[in-house]
């Protein structure tokens, strides 16, 4: 009696087990992300795009999100062994979607974190940009400013040190599972001297400037004058010329007649 009650537990636990081995649920990828599941053997081959899909028994659906994200960083550098410059920019970045062997790598490389509601596994946009792209992103502004020999060579090739930092991050960048769709350097933060020695420098370039118009304001004044007296004496010089010029004729005229000029 008692094996046949042992044999007919056997039987029952192994009933439920086969059956929550073939029992399905299915799982959905939202808009905005691609999936991609880890069965008990390692992961699915396959990348899910949005909608709802099969798995099965243990397999757990894992999300990642490919919308595009801006990230905001800040960093101090000392230029010139000197001077600290706080610099700000952002970067805007998404995930590689043309490239599936990226999108696998970031399946694979990136911790997922358990979303709140349902049984997947989320990896948010923001775990991509600091575990592929951060630490470029950060270095290569530091690289190229304290490269620069003072803080006034910095300051005057500031927009072309911030296209060669745009560019350098966008090709790291392609390296990496993401894409930098844009990136600005939105502020720079001098010292106080450095702000005060510009505030000076374009006092004395509006009085060069105001200097130089006033010149050139004289010079035409002058030029003008002048023209007017050459203008002058060309007058008297062709009045002149009219003067000879009738002593002439009349000596012509009256050269047959010497006693109307005596």
């Amino acid at each position: 009696m008692k094996i046949k009650k042992l044999m007919s537990c056997a039987v029952l636990v192994g009933m439920f087990a086969l059956a929550g081995l073939l029992s399905g649920c299915s799982e959905r990828v939202p808009a905005g992300n691609v999936g991609r599941i880890q069965t008990s053997d390692g992961w699915g081959d396959e990348i899910l795009k949005p909608g709802h899909h099969s798995a099965w028994g243990r397999d757990q659906m894992y999300l990642l999100d490919i919308t595009q994200e801006t990230f905001n960083e800040s960093i101090n550098i000392l230029i010139g062994g000197k001077v600290n410059l706080k610099v700000d920019f952002a970067v805007r970045v998404r995930a590689n979607t043309q490239d599936a062997n990226a999108l696998k790598r970031t399946f694979e490389d990136v911790t997922a974190e358990k979303m709140k509601e349902g049984r997947a596994y989320i990896i948010s946009v923001k775990k991509q940009y600091d575990t592929f792209l951060r630490m470029k992103a950060l270095g290569i502004p530091r690289a190229v400013f304290e490269a620069q020999p003072d803080v006034q060579t910095a300051v005057a090739n500031s927009r072309t040190l911030a296209e060669q930092i745009v560019a350098a991050v966008k090709k790291d960048a392609a390296t990496t599972p993401l894409v930098v769709e844009d990136m600005q350097i939105t502020n720079y933060d001098w010292p106080d001297s450095i702000t005060k020695a510009q505030e000076a420098l374009v006092q004395i370039q509006l009085k060069e400037a105001a200097e130089r118009a006033q010149v050139r304001a004289d010079l035409e004044r002058a030029t003008g004058q002048l023209q007017v007296e050459e203008a002058k004496m060309l007058i008297e010089f062709k009045k002149a010329e009219a003067v000879a010029g009738s002593i002439d004729i009349i000596k012509s005229k009256l050269a047959g007649a010497p006693e109307y000029l005596m």
